[in-house]
């Protein structure tokens, strides 16, 4: 491909705006969020095993917003197909 003048190559894959993809797929950046997610979850339970006194809709609040905003990253990007195979 050309642009004003000059060739452009294609790399397999590539990270922008901390999106990454491989070979025009997002399922790389699926399964970061996915273990990125993991990671958080794991965080909060070993917080709130310190913290017996939270009620429990306090932790869910804190888990949901903690764990969407890591999650959902990204989300708008990709297809169906990607996520299909992610979660296989």
């Amino acid at each position: 491909m050309r642009l004003a003048g000059e060739t452009i190559t294609s790399t397999p894959s590539t990270t922008y705006l901390g999106l990454s993809k491989r070979n025009d797929k997002y399922k790389v950046h699926f399964d970061k969020r996915i273990n990125k997610a993991k990671a958080a979850s794991f965080s909060l339970t070993r917080i709130f095993k310190r913290l017996p006194h939270l009620a429990v809709n306090t932790k869910l609040n804190i888990t949901r917003a903690c764990i969407k905003a890591v999650f959902l990253y990204g989300s708008e990007v990709g297809s169906k197909e990607d996520t299909n195979k992610t979660t296989e």
